[in-house]
């Protein structure tokens, strides 16, 4: 049986409600494109409503299509190649539904890029990466919108940067955007004035090529810039919230207290260590990380991968024992991690196989793919595996 042929098999196989399900959320997306064509090459306002015509004149078609295809179709598929079948149209049934859910969902991920750094002074450079990363991590715990992981965000952002060194301001949000699928952007930049760090933040919808909201600066000492990285994120949440969940607003006066600007210092450096593999190397800025900020867990877990990588197995699973105390701090990549470590420390395959699968499925870049890829070898599933890491750009950072 052809692979076309199975697909108009599995179309017309389909339920009523399913068939609609999936014309309507492909129909929100192509009136999304329409709408996004018109705005962008000043196209005739008319072609939305002929657009919405035509579709509405086919929502019909579609449903007596898929009540009239099994009987058509049903007995046309040979015995012997029933089996083969049946696994593509599970394929194309999953593929399917999760190329809905993202045509449906995609404008309310939420991606926050690294702050653009606009003092002239080294020491300051980390701060944009971290007040992206603390608005992300105070956006993903409330677990009301969806949110790209900053650590994919960041590769996204070196990615970007590797292939496009010119790339400022709005371009280059435009071209994160695209790498994450994220059709909301919070990004922003951050100036030196005297004794003062003024961060000025935006919230863009990307999709429609609009601005969404220009927060009001934020102003911080220059001695004391955790102080303005917590400030920005509650009025990043407070200003989503009134855009896209009003129980943000709320859960953004919540204060949480983010590290201190030099432990996130050491423990970017050695994030970046450890993107290019240099794991010996990373470790002493992660332990520095975690003893200039007790509170901080992220350093430790990611001592303990570094650990793990450079088979020092014992540090490692003595590091995944601190930070289990602390669970519930962490992302949800970081617990699947966690995990991940864990059942490698038990000799658990299964169970590290399973941690390392959810933590792609939750955050799916690079570092994640990677992981999995090495967790499906040690599973005995090599070709899982090489279509995993195949996916993994070779010119891009490491991980």
């Amino acid at each position: 049986m052809s692979r076309l042929k199975r697909l108009i098999v599995e179309i017309h196989q389909r339920s009523l409600w399913q068939a609609l399900a999936i014309y309507l959320g492909a129909s929100f997306a192509v009136l999304e494109a329409v709408d996004l064509f018109i705005d962008y090459f000043t196209l005739p306002r008319w072609l939305f409503p002929f657009a919405f015509a035509l579709l509405v004149v086919g929502l019909p078609i579609v449903a007596v299509a898929s009540l009239a295809g099994k009987e058509v179709y049903g007995d046309r598929v040979r015995p012997e190649d029933a089996g083969a079948a049946a696994a593509e149209d599970q394929r194309l049934r999953l593929l399917t539904w999760r190329s809905t859910g993202l045509a449906t969902l995609v404008r309310e991920r939420i991606a926050v890029v690294p702050f653009e750094d606009k003092t002239g002074d080294p020491a300051h450079e980390q701060l944009g990466n971290m007040a992206a990363e603390w608005i992300a991590t105070g956006l993903a715990h409330t677990g009301l919108v969806e949110v790209v992981p900053s650590m994919v965000v960041r590769q996204s952002s070196e990615a970007a940067r590797v292939q496009a060194s010119a790339l400022a301001g709005m371009d280059r949000v435009r071209a994160l955007a695209e790498e994450t699928g994220a059709g909301t952007l919070v990004w922003g930049t951050y100036y030196k004035e005297g004794e003062t760090i003024l961060f000025r933040a935006e919230i863009t919808d990307v999709t429609r090529r609009r601005l969404l909201v220009a927060l009001e600066p934020v102003r911080v000492p220059i001695n004391a810039p955790s102080e303005g990285v917590e400030v920005l994120r509650q009025r990043v949440m407070g200003a989503l919230g009134t855009l896209m969940n009003p129980r943000l607003s709320g859960l953004a006066m919540e204060s949480v207290e983010p590290p201190t600007y030099a432990s996130y210092q050491e423990y970017s450096e050695g994030l970046a260590l450890f993107f290019r593999r240099q794991h010996v190397e990373a470790l002493p800025h992660f332990y520095r990380a975690a003893a200039l900020d007790s509170t901080y867990l992220q350093p430790l877990l990611f001592a303990a991968i570094n650990h793990y990588f450079i088979g020092q197995r014992l540090p490692s699973d003595s590091l995944t024992g601190v930070v289990s105390r602390y669970r519930e701090r962490l992302l949800p990549e970081e617990r699947h991690l966690l995990d991940y470590l864990r059942a490698l420390a038990r000799g658990d395959v299964a169970e590290g196989y399973r941690a390392a699968r959810q933590a792609v499925e939750t955050a799916p870049g690079p570092f994640w793919r990677f992981l999995f890829g090495t967790a499906a070898l040690v599973y005995n599933r090599p070709l899982e595996a090489l279509e995993v890491l195949d996916q993994i750009d070779p010119e891009g950072p490491a991980f």
